[in-house]
């Protein structure tokens, strides 16, 4: 199990810690290449040897950009494009058929009628 970035109660974080899930033991590894921002509130997909973390926010702005974390602890921005998603914080996302789909979440702008 990875868990990537969070909330401590003070501060945004962009640490990384991984549990064996055999001994229950966990580990603060550190990763290399670029280092997202601090971020919580964020989604994260395991597909095959790559950890996909999705937008998220911090105490300035919400994040709409798109990083992978590598098996060997590699970090890397995707440029994606095409019709990319405001930034939002609070969803969720799932993996299905080579795609990741997001769901809800918000910008802290836009309030919609319910």
């Amino acid at each position: 199990m990875i868990i990537f970035a969070g909330w401590n109660g003070r501060a945004t974080m962009n640490d990384i810690y991984v549990l064996n899930l055999v001994t229950c033991v966990w580990k603060r590894v550190n990763a290399a290449g670029e280092i997202p921002p601090p971020r919580d509130s964020h989604s994260a997909n395991i597909i095959g040897d790559y950890l996909y973390v999705i937008g998220g926010g911090n105490n300035e702005q919400r994040l709409n950009d798109t990083q992978t974390l590598l098996e060997k602890l590699d970090f890397e921005k995707l440029d994606c494009t095409g019709e990319i998603t405001a930034g939002r914080a609070g969803h969720v996302s799932i993996h299905y058929n080579n795609s990741i789909f997001i769901y809800g979440g918000g910008d802290g702008k836009s309030i919609e009628p319910r």
